[in-house]
């Protein structure tokens, strides 16, 4: 059995008080990036698919998840921002008339549900320790993977992103 606490011990408890207020900034930042990323899509082209990318949510996941005091408030965050980014995200795309696909609504969907355990997952790996070097490097694999597989290619902005990411991950003092 892996011992979290030898790998990153949570600096305090946090109040149920703070887990609401918590959970309603991350939501409430998740609609205004949703808003923004459709936004985007529908008046730039670059912007727009960049931020329809799996690397960007991912690099903003790891942010969230690895600068929380506890891998249960990471996970709730993560969520709160998955679900209101979807939220606001599809809700404008309803307002413009926008295209989207069901396929789309559904996969992240599906990854919303799961962000609470890879956000629980990655909170560890700024930790010490073999398991919290697995999981940085796992998460900068599976960045690169969702680009190569999702989007059939690597682009120079995933690179980017994925630079970005292992700054966040790998930092002087991330522990």
């Amino acid at each position: 059995m892996i011992d979290l606490d030898a790998i990153r011990k949570p600096a305090e408890t946090v109040s149920t008080e703070a887990w609401g207020i918590s959970a309603f900034v991350y939501l409430l930042w998740g609609a205004a990036l949703g808003w923004l990323a459709k936004y985007l899509d529908n008046h730039t082209q670059s912007l727009g698919n960049i931020f329809s990318q799996m690397s960007v949510w991912i690099l903003l996941g790891v942010w969230i998840s690895v600068n929380s005091k506890t891998p249960g408030l990471a996970a709730v965050k993560e969520l709160s921002f998955c679900f209101g980014m979807l939220a606001a995200y599809y809700l404008t795309a309803e307002l413009t008339h926008s295209v989207y696909g069901q396929r789309y609504v559904i996969g992240w969907g599906i990854f919303s549900l799961f962000s609470p355990v890879f956000s629980f997952l990655t909170w560890y790996s700024v930790g010490k320790g073999w398991f919290a070097k697995v999981l940085r490097f796992g998460i900068l694999i599976v960045l690169l993977l969702c680009a190569r597989i999702l989007f059939d290619h690597i682009r120079i902005a995933d690179l980017l992103i994925a630079a970005v990411t292992a700054y966040v991950l790998f930092r002087p003092g991330a522990v």
